[in-house]
Order: structure tokens, then sequence, then C-alpha cells
């Protein structure tokens, strides 16, 4: 009789292992797609703008936005269906042939007249909406320089390398130990 209830309560506590395996495998199931979820929202809204997005990234170079922004920040910016005065963006000169962050001093006739916060002199290049590439949306101090060798194909093929390794390496580690788990349960 004492054997018949020992052996009872081991069942009870197999019974009650593989509830939580389970009840723990549907968490991890749920975690699992909200943090897909979240990537994918992420992405959408950081995706750049070469392969379809909304958002430019920049590296600010110079110190014509100083205080406000220094060289090796990196500032994400994102299109907008209009511009205001006093607002930051980057537009493209075909002059210079780069893009470049200023603030809107002025709108006249179509034209926006940009300024550097750190100059006393307007740009002589007066862009219109179509040479706008976006206004500010993120600014990330110091972060320019990462973006900027994150680039490089060596260092964007190693992080690649990393993330597979990561990737293959962490599912053997999940299989082992669920194949644990079903085997304790069935005791």
């Amino acid at each position: 009789m004492i054997a018949i209830a020992g052996g009872g309560l081991k069942l009870e506590r197999a019974h009650g292992n593989a509830f939580l395996f389970v009840v723990f495998r549907i968490l991890r199931t749920l975690m699992a797609l909200l943090v897909l979820a979240g990537v994918y929202f992420a992405w959408r809204v950081m995706m750049p703008k070469q392969i379809g997005g909304s958002s430019t990234y920049v590296m600010v170079s110079g110190s014509s936005m100083l205080p406000l922004y220094k060289a090796g920040d990196a500032v994400v910016l994102r299109t907008r269906p209009s511009y205001h005065v006093g607002e930051v963006i980057a537009y493209y000169n075909p002059q210079l042939k780069i893009d470049v962050m200023h603030r809107i001093y002025e709108i006249k006739m179509g034209h926006y007249l940009m300024k550097g916060d750190n100059n006393n002199f307007i740009d002589p290049y007066q862009p219109t909406f179509s040479n706008i590439v976006g206004a500010r949306w993120l600014h990330i101090s110091g972060a320019g320089w990462v973006l900027y060798e994150a680039r490089r194909p060596l260092i964007a093929g190693a992080l690649a390398g990393a993330l597979g390794v990561l990737f293959v390496t962490g599912r053997k580690g999940t299989k082992r130990r669920r194949y644990r788990i079903e085997t304790q349960a069935k005791l």
C-alpha cells in the first residue's frame, strides 16, 4: 500500500512536471512570438529608404550644428508630408554632392532657406521639397562611427557570421533541454 501511494505520488509529480512543461512551452512560444513581432515592427519603423522604408541614417560630420550635434553622432531621418520653420532636416545638395543637415530658417516660394545652428550665414543652396531627405526623428550621440564601421564588408560579414553561430548553437541547447524534461515527465 505504501509502495502504491509512493508510486502514485511519483506519477502525480510526473503529471505536474508535464503540465509545467506544457505551460512553459506555451509561454516560451508566446514570448518568442512577441519578440518576433517587436523586431518586425522595429524593422518596419527603422527600415532604410534604400529597401523601401522611410528612414535614412546619417553620420554627422563637421561643426555646423553644434552644440546640438557633434561629429560622430548618428541621426535617423524620416520623410514627412511637410516641413516647417525651425525643424532640423537633411537635404541633398547637388553642388556639394552630399546630404547636408541644417535647420529650416525660412520658407520662400517653395524654397527652403537653411542655416546651421553654429553658422552665421544662410546656406547658399536653397533646396526644394524634392531635395529633402527627411527630418530628424532620432538622435544617437556618438553612434555614427558604429554605423559607419558596420557598413564595412569585413565587419558586416563578421557580424552576420556571429549571428549565424548564435542561432545554430542556441537551437541545440533548446532541443537537449526539451528531451531531458520530456524524459523526466514520463517517469
